[in-house]
């Protein structure tokens, strides 16, 4: 899939969740500069861009991060467009006192 990306008429640019192979990432491909920040060059048009870095491209500035943390966060999405017992507390929905995901989307 990387080779097949490779070949392809523009750059891919990723950065990292929670299902990563963080072994392979940080160990088989070397840190380079980049638009101003650091990344791995996975092949010549495929970069992960690394967490922390503040990158330049076409005018733009971009600031990465990624992962996610709480593994356990399998209580439920929260969708913004069904407030039906929505607790304002930060992080719960409804009296579960259960964590969840915020998901938004724009039809």
């Amino acid at each position: 899939a990387l080779d097949w990306l490779n070949n392809k008429n523009f750059t891919t640019l990723f950065v990292d969740g929670n299902h990563e192979n963080y072994t392979r990432l940080y160990n088989d491909y070397p840190v380079e500069e980049w638009h101003g920040g650091k990344v791995h060059k996975v092949r010549p048009s495929v970069y992960h861009l690394m967490r922390g870095e503040i990158f330049e491209i076409d005018g733009n500035t971009f600031f990465t991060f990624g992962g996610y943390v709480n593994q356990g966060s399998n209580s439920g999405i929260f969708n913004f467009m069904d407030t039906n017992g929505f607790d304002s507390s930060p992080g719960f929905y409804g009296t579960s006192n259960k964590s969840f995901r915020i998901v938004a989307s724009v039809n």
